[in-house]
C-alpha cells in the first residue's frame, strides 16, 4: 500500500515538474532563511553569557540631575566608587574599574596599532572570571607595569616561546611585563580586549589621583553581587543614597548624582547611554 502511494506521488511530481520545482525551491529557501534568522537571534542573545555567573555581574551607570531635571546619563562612573562601594553595601561582593584604550603594542617581533587594551584593578578576575592559561589571577595585575595578554596575541608577539616574564612596549616605549595569559574572549562579548594592564600603573605614573575621586565620571565600574541579592530595586535605592553621600561637587549648582545597576547580559541591547 505504501509502495503504491509513493509511486503515485512520484508520478504526479514528475508530471508537474515546474510546479514541483518551484514548491521545493520555495520550501528550501524558507527553511534556510528560518535557520539563518534563528542562528542570528541565538547569537545576539548569547552576548556576555559565557562569563561564569554572568547574571550576577552588573555595570554601574551614572545619572545626573539639576533641579530634578535630567542633566547627564552615562555608562561611566567616578574612579573612587569601585574602591569603597563593597565596604558600604554588603550586597556587592566585588567591584572593578575599567578604562578602555586603543594602543600601540610592540616588541622586536611585532608592532601592531589599535590594540584593544583595558586598564583594570587587580580584582578584575574576581568579577570577570576569564580563564587564565598562565599566571595567578590574584597576583597578575597587582604591580605597576604588569600586563596579562590573550593566547592569540601571545603567539603573535612571542611565537612558541613562553611569554611569562617577557616585555612588551606600550605606545611611547613604556615597558610592561607579561604576568599572565588568558583564553581568547569570544566575539559575542560587549567587552572586547586582548590586553589587561594593571591599574596601579596609572596611579604610579600620576595619570590619575591615587585612590580615585568623585569629581568626574570617566571610568567603567562593574560589580559582582551576592547570590542572594535579588532585589535590584532595593540595591538601586541604596546606590542612590551612596551617590548622595559621596558626590558633592555639584551641590552648589543644585546638581545631584545617582547610580543604577545595569545587567551585563543586557548591555548588548542597551546603547541609549553616552
Amino acid at each position: 500500500m505504501i509502495k503504491n502511494n509513493l509511486l503515485l506521488a512520484l508520478r504526479i511530481l514528475f508530471k508537474n515538474r515546474t510546479y514541483t520545482l518551484v514548491n521545493i525551491l520555495g520550501l528550501s529557501i524558507g527553511i534556510a532563511t528560518f535557520l539563518v534568522i534563528m542562528r542570528y537571534v541565538e547569537y545576539e542573545f548569547s552576548f556576555n553569557r559565557f562569563f561564569p555567573d554572568a547574571d550576577r555581574i552588573y555595570r554601574l551607570d551614572y545619572y545626573e540631575y539639576q533641579n530634578n531635571e535630567p542633566l547627564r546619563q552615562t555608562s561611566r562612573t567616578h574612579s573612587r566608587a569601585a574602591l569603597i562601594i563593597k565596604d558600604e553595601m554588603p550586597e556587592i561582593l566585588q567591584a572593578t574599574r575599567i578604562y578602555h584604550e586603543n594602543c600601540l603594542i610592540f616588541n622586536d617581533r611585532a608592532k601592531i596599532t589599535d590594540q584593544k587594551v583595558l586598564w583594570v584593578d587587580s580584582c578584575f578576575f574576581k568579577v570577570f572570571r576569564v580563564k587564565l592559561l598562565r599566571g595567578n589571577p590574584d597576583e597578575a595585575l597587582v604591580t605597576p607595569n604588569s600586563m596579562v595578554i590573550s593566547e592569540s596575541q601571545a603567539r603573535i608577539y612571542f611565537g612558541n616561546d613562553d611569554p611569562m616574564g617577557k616585555t612588551l612596549y606600550f605606545n611611547e616605549h613604556l615597558p610592561f611585563t607579561v604576568t599572565g595569559v588568558f583564553e581568547d574572549i569570544p566575539k559575542n562579548s560587549t567587552l572586547r580586549f586582548n590586553f589587561l594592564n594593571s591599574w596601579s600603573t596609572i596611579e604610579n605614573y600620576g595619570w590619575s589621583v591615587r585612590g580615585g575621586d568623585f569629581r568626574y565620571p570617566w571610568v567603567f565600574t562593574f560589580v559582582f553581587v551576592n547570590k542572594e541579592a535579588n532585589d535590584i530595586d532595593r540595591i538601586n535605592q541604596k546606590l542612590r543614597d551612596f551617590a548622595h553621600r559621596h558626590i558633592v561637587t555639584g551641590n552648589q549648582k543644585l546638581v545631584t548624582g545617582n547610580y543604577k545597576l545595569r545587567p551585563l547580559t543586557e548591555l548588548h541591547f542597551n546603547t541609549n547611554l553616552n
